[in-house]
């Protein structure tokens, strides 16, 4: 589809995608694992939502798997970089908790096997109600139109795969 081309063709995205892809396989070395990951990204897509995709696996040789996520949370697509900087700098600027705003999601099995994945969104129930929340990273070369956009269209991904009935006075966009 034209999406998924434009965003194999951004230059802008794939520096985005590329620093995340970066840091993982960075932090898994240095504790002595050999990621391995293709070349170029895949695309991905949910709903009317496509995303640059790439797996990165490794042998754990018996470490704990939440230990590595732990240590990988919150990557640069979450966070920014340098990690402890961007934190500080975001605390300033939003105006709620984050909470568990974009722990890894995935599994693990019995045999320690697992699957986890950056997840640049997630939802807090309270009740009847369910905030979600959802992110765009921004690196040199963004336009805050086009992640607000972005934004928007991963709310409404989330929404329309819970098959949530939203108000129009909840649509609000922090």
């Amino acid at each position: 589809g034209d999406s998924g081309d434009q965003l194999l063709r951004s230059d802008k995205d794939r520096r985005e995608h590329q620093l995340v892809v970066e840091t993982i396989t960075d932090q898994l070395r240095r504790n002595g694992l050999t990621p391995r990951h293709r070349r170029q990204p895949q695309l991905a897509r949910h709903g009317n939502l496509t995303h640059l995709h790439t797996p990165i696996t490794a042998e754990t040789h018996g470490q704990p798997v939440l230990a590595l996520a732990e240590q990988l949370h919150p990557t640069p697509a979450v966070a920014g970089l340098p990690r402890r900087d961007a934190m500080a700098w975001l605390r300033t600027l939003e105006p709620f908790e984050r909470g568990s705003y974009a722990a890894p999601i995935g599994w693990i099995d019995s045999a320690g096997d697992a699957e986890l994945r950056v997840a640049i969104r997630c939802g807090h129930s309270r009740g009847c109600e369910l905030d979600l929340t959802a992110g765009a990273g921004l690196v040199r070369g963004s336009i805050a139109e086009r992640e607000l956009q972005e934004v928007g269209l991963k709310l409404a991904v989330l929404a329309d795969q819970l098959e949530l009935q939203t108000s129009a006075r909840n649509r609000s966009i922090v």
